[in-house]
C-alpha cells in the first residue's frame, strides 16, 4: 500500500480508513440507530461484495434512488470501494425524469427501494433484495487505487435552471474538500453534525464526507422531518443552512436556542439577505458563509468562525491561495484539486480546462474577500439597460416586511424585458407600501413591473428554481 503526494493512503476507502482511526465511535446516529464506524465499514464491505457479484466493475455507473439513511450511505462507500461510479438521484423526481438521467449516463444498475415485477431498462434492483443477500462473512476490501481524476460520483448540476447536467467528481478530490472545510469549520471527533441537506446535492454528500474524514457523529435527519424540529431534537454541533431554513429556525425559540449552542452554522445556496444576516448576528447564532458548487467538491470560499457583519456579506476567502480569481469580465473562476472531473454527456468527458468558469458574476475586495454579485446567465436587458437580478432581490429583501425575493424577466415588445418579482412578505406589509419601497430603492429599468405572491407549489430545493419561476410568471402574465 503506499501514499501519494495528497497524504491519502492506496488502495484508498473513506469508510475503511475512517474505521482505522475512530473504530467503535459513533459514526451514524439516528432517533431509533447508532452505527459506529467499525460497523458501517463491515457494512460497505458487504455491500462492496454483493456488488461484485451482481457484476458490477470499474467504471459502471450505479444509479441509487433511494431515501437518505445508512444504507443508502453505506451503497455510496460500496460503490466507491469497487472504482465504480455512484450516482445518486432525487427519489421524489418523476420516474420518467429519473429513468432518463439513469439512460443518459448509461448505468448498469439502478437501486430502488424495491423493485417492479416487470424488467425495465433502467436494470433496477430492490435494496430489500440486496439486504436480503448480504453475508456478513463475505467481506470486499478496497483494491481499488483512486486518483484525483478517477471519477467516483455523477451529479446533476445545471447552474440557474438549465437542461441538467452530470459533473463527476473524484473521490480524492472530496476527500481534501472535506479536510479543508472540516479544518475551517472547527469540525472535531466526537462533534455532532446535522445531515439534513439531500445526499443527491454536493452539500449532504459533502456532510458524509466531512464526517467521515473528522470522526464526527452523522446525525439523521427522520424521514419526513423539518430541518427546524430535526435541529431542535439533535441538538448538532454543526449545521448547514439556507437562508429559508435559518428564517423558520429564528422564528422558533427552541430552535434558536440550538443554533445559538451549536459551534458553527455554515451558510450557502445562494446569497444571505443583510436584515436576516443581522437578525441571525444580533441573536447570537456563530454563522460561516460559504462559496461553492458541484464543480468544486462543495465549499472554496469561506469566511471564518467569529466574523464580524462585513465579513459575512462576503463569502470570504479562498480555502487555497491562487485557486479563485475574478477575469476582466467579472467571472468567477477557479482551479485546484478540488475541482471537478469533468461533465459526462453522450458517454463523453468533457474535461474543465486550466481555469473554470463558474458562470457566477464576482469581485474582491482590499482585503481579499469574494464577493458574488450574481450568475452571468440570469442578467437581462429592460430598454438598454442591464438588470443583475441578485442585485435587485438583494434590495427587495432589505425592505422590512421582505423575507425572500426572486426576480425574473418577462418578455416585453417595447422594453424587450420587464422585471417581475415573486416575493415573500409578512401579512402587515400592505401591497401599494411594498411598491412605493421599491421604488424609492430601485432604479426606474429595475422596479419590478409585477409583484407576484410566493409559490408554495414550487419544487423544493436548496435553492429556488429560477427556470420554474420564470415560467410561473410567463404563465400568470404572459397574456396580459
Amino acid at each position: 500500500m503506499s501514499t501519494p503526494a495528497d497524504g491519502i493512503r492506496q488502495p484508498y476507502c473513506p469508510a475503511t480508513r475512517a474505521a482505522r482511526r475512530f473504530g467503535d465511535a459513533p459514526f451514524l446516529v439516528g432517533s431509533d440507530v447508532t452505527i459506529s464506524f467499525n460497523d458501517f465499514a463491515q457494512q460497505v464491505g458487504c455491500f462492496t461484495d454483493k456488488l461484485r457479484r451482481d457484476g458490477i466493475e470499474r467504471r459502471d455507473c450505479v444509479a441509487l434512488v433511494l431515501p437518505p439513511g445508512p444504507d443508502l450511505l453505506a451503497l455510496l462507500a460500496a460503490v466507491w470501494r469497487m472504482g465504480a461510479i455512484a450516482f445518486p438521484l432525487n427519489p421524489e423526481a418523476p420516474w420518467d425524469y429519473t429513468t432518463a438521467r439513469v439512460r443518459d449516463l448509461g448505468c448498469v444498475m439502478t437501486v430502488v427501494p424495491k423493485a417492479p415485477v416487470e424488467p425495465s431498462e433502467a436494470h433496477e434492483v430492490g435494496l430489500d433484495a440486496l439486504l436480503a443477500a448480504l453475508n456478513p462473512n463475505r467481506i470486499t476490501q478496497a483494491r481499488i487505487r483512486h486518483s484525483r481524476n478517477t471519477p467516483a460520483v455523477a451529479m446533476l448540476t445545471s447552474g440557474s435552471g438549465g437542461a441538467p447536467k452530470a459533473a463527476l467528481l473524484s473521490l480524492i478530490s472530496m476527500t481534501l474538500a472535506a479536510q479543508r472545510a472540516g479544518k475551517r469549520m472547527e469540525l472535531e471527533r466526537g462533534d455532532r453534525y446535522l445531515l439534513n441537506l439531500p445526499l443527491h446535492h454536493v452539500s449532504g454528500l459533502s456532510v458524509f464526507m466531512r464526517c467521515l474524514e473528522a470522526g464526527a457523529q452523522c446525525l439523521l435527519h427522520g424521514a419526513g422531518e423539518r430541518t427546524v424540529d430535526a435541529m431542535m431534537r439533535t441538538r448538532p454541533t454543526h449545521l448547514s443552512l439556507v437562508a429559508a431554513q435559518l428564517r423558520r429556525a429564528l422564528e422558533r425559540p427552541e430552535a434558536l436556542e440550538a443554533l445559538r449552542a451549536a459551534k458553527c452554522v455554515l451558510m450557502g445556496g445562494g446569497a444571505l439577505p443583510e436584515l436576516l444576516l443581522q437578525r441571525a448576528m444580533d441573536a447570537g447564532v456563530p454563522l460561516m458563509n460559504s462559496y461553492g458548487m458541484t464543480e468544486t467538491s462543495a465549499m472554496t470560499c469561506s469566511t471564518l468562525l467569529g466574523a464580524d457583519f462585513e465579513e459575512l456579506r462576503s463569502v470570504g476567502r479562498p480555502m487555497l491561495q491562487d485557486t479563485v480569481r475574478v477575469n476582466e469580465r467579472g467571472g468567477v473562476e477557479v482551479r485546484g484539486n478540488t475541482r471537478f472531473v469533468g461533465y459526462l454527456q453522450d458517454g463523453v468527458l468533457d474535461k474543465p480546462g486550466g481555469w473554470f468558469d463558474t458562470g457566477d458574476l464576482g469581485h474582491f475586495d482590499e482585503q481579499g474577500r469574494l464577493y458574488i454579485d450574481g450568475r452571468a446567465d440570469r442578467m437581462f436587458i429592460v430598454g438598454g439597460e442591464n438588470v443583475q437580478p441578485e442585485a435587485v432581490e438583494a434590495e427587495l429583501c432589505r425592505i422590512p416586511g421582505v423575507t425572500r425575493a426572486v426576480v425574473v424577466p418577462l418578455p416585453d415588445p417595447v422594453l424587450e424585458c420587464v422585471p417581475v418579482a415573486f416575493m415573500e412578505t409578512q401579512p402587515t406589509l400592505a401591497a401599494d407600501a411594498l411598491q412605493a419601497a421599491c421604488k424609492e430603492r430601485l432604479p426606474r429599468h429595475a422596479v419590478p413591473r409585477h409583484i407576484l405572491p410566493w409559490p408554495e407549489e414550487v419544487t423544493p430545493g436548496i435553492k429556488p428554481r429560477v427556470a420554474e419561476m420564470q415560467q410561473r410568471a410567463e404563465q400568470l402574465l404572459g397574456e396580459g
